[in-house]
């Protein structure tokens, strides 16, 4: 049987409205997949006594999951071009019938996505993107450009004055 895999990226020095972030999560997720991987019954709870538009949200789920081929590719291709960790989790199935989609979830206030698969050097036959949310990570610490002044200090400061 068909495994389901997702890939989350924790990566550093993420540009985003004018600062740069350490640690932001990043959620991978296929798009524009048109079938599902393998047969809905074996991948949703009670697929086949759902409601049609019912059946068509756990279906978005499970088209955005990967395979373990598209896994290792996409992991193999984010440790080349980033300098975070990814790890791949393999997802339990059948699924719930009731979650929701990364794509269809709402950017603002830090959340937002990033289409990987627009990059020039991405070269996998499928579409990726990534939600991710900079309100979790931390603010990069990173040195001045001005140089350091040394001011010398009385010597008299530290001595006992009665």
């Amino acid at each position: 049987m068909i495994k389901l895999f997702r890939l989350f990226s924790r990566i550093s020095g993420v540009n985003y409205e004018d600062k740069k972030y350490d640690n932001v999560l990043f959620n991978w997720f296929v798009i524009d997949r048109k079938d599902l991987q393998i047969p809905g019954e074996n991948a949703i709870i009670n697929y086949n006594t759902l409601l049609e538009d019912n059946r068509e949200k756990a279906e978005l789920y499970i088209k955005e999951l990967f395979t373990k081929e598209e896994a290792d590719a996409l992991k193999n291709l984010l440790d080349s071009l980033t300098n975070g960790f990814t790890g791949i989790e393999e997802i339990n199935l059948p699924i719930p019938d009731n979650l929701k989609n990364y794509n269809s979830l709402s950017p603002g206030n830090g959340i937002g996505f990033t289409d990987f698969y627009k990059r020039k050097n991405y070269n996998l036959p499928f579409k990726v993107r990534a939600l991710f949310n900079i309100n979790d990570a931390e603010e990069s610490i990173s040195a001045d450009d001005r140089p350091t002044v040394i001011t010398p200090v009385n010597s008299n400061i530290f001595k006992n004055n009665k």
